[in-house]
C-alpha cells in the first residue's frame, strides 16, 4: 500500500522536512564525477549522507530529476 501512495505522488511533491529539493538534486549530480571530492564530502555540503547521494547518482531516489538531467546533459 505504500508503494501504491508513494508512486502515486505528484513528482517535485515532497515532503515539507526534506533535506534535499530540486535544484539541490541537480547540483548534486552536476557534482558527482566532475568535482575531486568524494560522496561523503558532497553529502556533507548538502546535508545527507554518503549513501544519499550514491542513490541519487544512480538513479535510486529522486529519479525523476536523475532522467530530466541527463535527458538535458546528453
Amino acid at each position: 500500500m505504500a508503494f501504491i501512495l508513494a508512486s502515486a505522488r505528484k513528482k517535485g511533491n515532497r515532503p515539507p522536512r526534506t533535506k534535499l529539493n530540486r535544484e539541490k538534486v541537480l547540483a548534486i549530480l552536476n557534482d558527482v564525477g566532475r568535482t575531486p571530492e568524494s560522496l561523503e564530502e558532497i553529502g556533507r555540503r548538502f546535508g545527507v549522507g554518503r549513501q544519499a547521494v550514491a542513490n541519487i547518482r544512480d538513479g535510486l531516489t529522486w529519479r525523476d530529476v536523475f532522467l530530466e538531467f541527463h535527458v538535458t546533459t546528453s
